[in-house]
């Protein structure tokens, strides 16, 4: 069974999902919030330029021995492997009692991706659109699944817009001729009941990051839920005693950037982590900025403008308060989660607990010269929004990143971290290539 020990091991094996499908309903309509449109141009990519630079991706990991699974090939194979009946299986699986829905005979990858229709037809017997409400396409493969040291869960995502991927991926992972002999799903999110007060179950694949065998890390906040985190510790924990710790770490929000955790923190080499200041926050690290300088900031740009008024409108501001905070539970008699302890920020613990050296965290957006380097905090904010930090290992030591961020790669660089660039011109703007991976087999730091 495939498994993932880590963040910075050697990646053996990875699914991708390449950029060949236009994003059709990212369509910035008049009269939208302007804040939203403007998300949403960020987001609408020419797909012929963009599918060549997301390509490089595949380039670079099969260049260094990683085999690469792309989403659409695998969904290709598993059609064209089934019979009449198991495509009715499928169509049910993914459908269920939906329509328009597929017959057998013309089930296409393109269905399983973008939906059915694929884009919208417009009727003219009853003049009116026919649009799918299944839009499911998207690069970023690390969101609707994860795979851990026990084993593999597929994810239940916040926006609806993304509710039906997840189960695209499990079809791959259940279905394919090679993957269902090499990955196990340990639990589908999606089958965990809400509480009696409906706390949702929420859980992304970007929030969850495997430190090492025993350690996993977790986002609250923006994507993820703490009760979705619990049903995956209680699964987690129930498995065997592999996993030792689960630190829940709360995430700021709302944030222009995507809001997972891999967009704060990542793992390039054996004890060394980039991280974001300002957003996480630490005592331990010499020379490390104070968070009041970026709240300082946060709060007089608020009053200028008329920003506030357009609190009313539906547009939220950002609170940093308690970001980087962590609760870590460890298994109880019973296998199940008990809170052992709640830590101010995870850099100072994760250095406490020796899994970090203090001079190990590298900055998003270079060094700052001193304590109020503004120059520090603008640039480090620029640089986190283009994805910087969202980077991925392909073995200690040798990562995949942006080459958009200038200052952040010059600085990881510095501590004898080798990069891969990865060119974006025409990509998306709101993910990166941590987001674009998902690790189906990787070994220990």
């Amino acid at each position: 069974m495939w498994t993932v020990k880590s963040e910075s091991g050697r990646l053996r094996s990875v699914l991708v999902h390449l950029a060949t499908q236009p994003h059709w309903w990212k369509i910035p309509l008049p009269g939208t919030n302007p804040l939203a449109s403007y998300r949403t141009i960020k987001q609408t990519y020419p797909v012929s330029s963009a599918a060549e630079e997301h390509a490089v991706i595949v380039d670079h990991l099969s260049e260094e021995g990683v085999k690469v699974y792309e989403l659409d090939a695998v969904l290709a194979e598993v059609i064209s492997d089934s019979s009449e009946r198991e495509r009715s299986e499928i169509i049910d699986e993914i459908w269920r009692d939906k329509k328009p829905r597929p017959s057998p005979e013309e089930l296409s990858v393109e269905h399983l991706v973008s939906g059915y229709p694929p884009r919208p037809v417009y009727d003219e017997e009853r003049d009116d659109f026919v649009v799918s409400e299944r839009q499911r396409g998207s690069i970023y493969a690390r969101d609707v699944s994860f795979n851990t040291p026990v084993g593999l869960f597929v994810s239940k995502m916040r926006h609806r817009g993304r509710w039906e991927q997840p189960k695209v991926a499990k079809l791959a992972y259940e279905r394919h001729r090679e993957l269902r002999e090499r990955i196990e799903i340990v639990a589908d999110i999606n089958e965990a009941e809400e509480e009696v007060d409906l706390s949702p179950v929420w859980i992304e694949g970007g929030d969850v990051l495997i430190l090492d065998e025993e350690t996993v890390l977790c986002g609250v906040g923006q994507r993820s839920s703490l009760l979705g985190l619990r049903r995956t510790m209680e699964h987690l924990f129930s498995r065997d005693e592999t996993v030792r710790t689960v630190c829940a770490v709360r995430i700021p929000g709302p944030l222009p950037c995507g809001g997972h955790l891999d967009v704060f923190i990542n793992f390039p080499d054996r004890e060394k982590a980039l991280v974001m200041p300002y957003i996480l926050d630490s005592e331990l690290v010499p020379g490390y900025p104070e968070r009041k300088l970026l709240t300082k900031l946060n709060e007089r740009l608020t009053n200028l403008g008329g920003l506030k008024e357009e609190i009313s409108s539906g547009l939220k501001l950002a609170s940093f308060e308690g970001s980087g905070m962590c609760d870590v539970y460890r298994r109880g008699g019973d296998g199940r989660p008990v809170r052992a302890s709640r830590e101010s920020n995870l850099i100072d613990y994760l250095i406490r607990e020796g899994k970090l050296e203090a001079d190990g965290v590298i900055m998003t957006g270079g060094e700052p010269s001193g304590p109020r380097d503004v120059d520090h905090l603008i640039t480090a904010l620029q640089e986190g929004l283009r994805e910087a930090t969202n980077i991925v290992t392909i073995r200690p030591g040798l990562i995949i990143a942006y080459d958009r961020n200038e200052a952040t790669n010059a600085n990881l660089e510095a501590h004898g971290v080798r990069i891969k660039r990865l060119p974006t011109g025409h990509l998306d703007m709101l993910g990166g290539p941590h987001c674009m991976t998902m690790p189906l087999d990787r070994d220990a730091v």
